[in-house]
């Protein structure tokens, strides 16, 4: 579907049946084209891309760039077959892929024994670790990295035909996520930053550092201000209304952190046992299977941590076992 004159998106199927497809977009250069965001690493997505490509009358080789937004697999999963096929460099912040990816367990056994050691120090119970197993793009084989040819810093830019286009850094959804706007035309490209619906997923897995919280709504308020007409998210649909969006987003944190204090204040201490009396829009927590109850818990501890740093929450560690309180 063409958007603006030399400006297209495309619609790629994803085997997560929530979500259903991604969308890409391939915005046209003076040499070629630039391809933001390239799907899952399927036969079925791949196929999907070919053809709208040769709809567009594009060829792979026309691509000279591609950006990818950030590293999950919807986004950044068929970003070598691209590479591959195309003339392109491949553009991403510095932070994306993170470190513990680039350097991956050594076996599927060992990123299971790892996740399961994680999920006991938080509360998980024992004999529902067991039944969790890794993630599916683990299953199907490992995430395979390539090379990123040109290393983006937030404020770079990037050429299109017309003129200069910005990369935004927006943590949060991952360390190195990317925003593309574009002030000619007053597009923001916003990958998982900013969608219509949805709320991103924003969580801390296994033992990182950081505040991805903190820097998620440290992101939103750093594109609420831009002169935008049209956002086109890697889901759901294009939209308008950047500012309020951004509005709804920060203010369903701030919920989600009542929720959790609430739950500390009758006693919950637990990440595990606190994510258990949060309203979750997938059904009851007995309804969620061990899996979400797992993502679940990543998305409280974004929580519990940015109410930690925040000075809200007090945390503690006894024989391996994370805990947490209201200040003293």
């Amino acid at each position: 579907m063409e958007i603006l004159p030399g400006v297209r998106q495309f619609k790629l199927p994803l085997p997560d049946r929530h979500l259903g497809y991604i969308f890409v977009y391939l915005l046209e250069r003076s040499d070629g084209y630039l391809l933001i965001d390239t799907g899952w690493d399927t036969a079925a997505s791949q196929e999907a891309l070919t053809a709208q490509l040769a709809a567009a009358g594009v060829d792979y080789r026309d691509i000279t760039l591609v950006m990818c937004t950030h590293f999950h697999p919807d986004h950044y999963g068929s970003a070598g077959m691209v590479k591959e096929r195309a003339r392109a460099k491949l553009v991403m912040h510095r932070l994306d892929p993170p470190k513990g990816m680039r350097r991956p367990h050594a076996t599927m056994e060992a990123f299971v024994e790892s996740m399961q050691e994680w999920l006991l120090s938080h509360g998980f119970p024992e004999e529902h670790i067991r039944q969790i197993g890794p993630p599916r793009w683990m299953q199907r084989g490992h995430l395979q990295t390539v090379e990123t040819d040109i290393v983006a810093e937030d404020g770079d830019t990037l050429e299109l035909k017309g003129g200069p286009v910005r990369l935004l850094w927006t943590p949060g959804h991952t360390p190195g996520h990317l925003c593309l706007y574009d002030p000619r035309r007053r597009l923001l490209f916003s990958g998982d930053h900013v969608l219509p619906k949805i709320t991103p997923s924003i969580a801390v897995h296994g033992e990182e550092s950081g505040n991805p919280l903190g820097d998620f709504l440290a992101s939103l308020r750093k594109v609420q201000g831009l002169d935008v007409e049209l956002i086109c998210p890697g889901h759901e649909y294009t939209f308008g209304g950047l500012a309020r969006r951004v509005d709804e987003l920060v203010a369903h944190h701030e919920e989600r952190c009542e929720e959790i204090l609430k739950a500390i204040r009758i006693g919950h201490t637990t990440s595990y046992a606190i994510a258990s009396r949060i309203h979750w829009n997938v059904g009851s927590w007995e309804q969620m299977s061990y899996w979400l109850h797992r993502a679940a818990l990543g998305e409280t501890l974004a929580h519990l941590e940015h109410l930690v740093q925040t000075g809200r929450v007090a945390r503690r560690r006894d024989d391996g076992r994370w805990s947490f309180t209201l200040p003293a």
